[in-house]
């Protein structure tokens, strides 16, 4: 699973690092961010968001997240496969940089390439990309998709997402429409969670409300 830039800080801002461990040891999802990612959150988080530098970095070298590179690929699938989906990876990322930001336009190559889902709130590129008639990995996750696995799996309380909500506001970050203005429990009937564990009740709405609103079922392996 990618990461992009802003929807990390996000997971930094609320020290939901948890659910993304969660992934990686009950799910066997490996959260992953592109060379380009990593250069900017460090960035940010050497100015704007110093307090949460030491956060970013535990989060690294404890391998939670980890950075997308060739080694990294051709460990899993062997030097040859891994070195073409490396450069196949990085010329996407090179073509989508063309249109919309280096760091999205690295993590939908990526992502494209690797066949797998990544995590973004720039509506901005997404619409870019739909306009361009790219056919980006859905379905396309947002940080609330996370914190929605964290509640079906009783990881998190309905006060501990309300936690998530108020520092979201403080910090002036985009907060998914159906909860910008409401507890968790009031917006949860009108969200549609598109990370859903297959073996649990799935909570909130269940009928999509726009063309993004796509399930990921995941199942655990440990």
């Amino acid at each position: 699973m990618l990461i992009d830039s802003d929807a990390l800080i996000q997971i930094l801002l609320t020290n939901s690092t948890g659910i993304l461990k969660k992934l990686k040891n009950d799910y066997s999802i490996q959260c992953l961010i592109v060379q380009a990612v990593e250069a900017e959150v460090r960035r940010l988080t050497s100015k704007r968001f110093q307090h949460i530098k030491s956060i970013y970095d535990k989060t690294l070298n404890s391998s939670t997240v980890r950075v997308l590179t060739e080694g990294l690929i051709s460990h899993e699938k062997g030097t040859a496969i891994g070195n073409s989906l490396f450069n196949q990876a990085e010329q996407m990322g090179r073509h989508l940089y063309l249109s919309i930001d280096r760091g999205e336009a690295y993590s939908h190559g990526a992502a494209m390439t690797l066949g797998v889902p990544v995590v973004s709130h720039d509506k901005n590129a997404i619409n870019r990309l739909c306009g361009d008639g790219v056919r980006f990995t859905e379905p396309l996750l947002r940080m609330y998709d996370l914190i929605g696995l964290g509640v079906q799996t009783k990881m998190l309380t309905h006060a501990d997402c309300d936690r998530v909500r108020d520092e979201l506001v403080n910090q002036n970050e985009w907060v998914i429409q159906c909860f910008r203005n409401c507890k968790y429990v009031d917006g949860l009937p009108f969200f549609f969670s598109r990370l859903v564990d297959s073996e649990l009740p799935v909570i909130g709405s269940a009928t999509p409300s726009q063309s993004l609103d796509k399930r990921l079922l995941i199942t655990r392996t440990s």
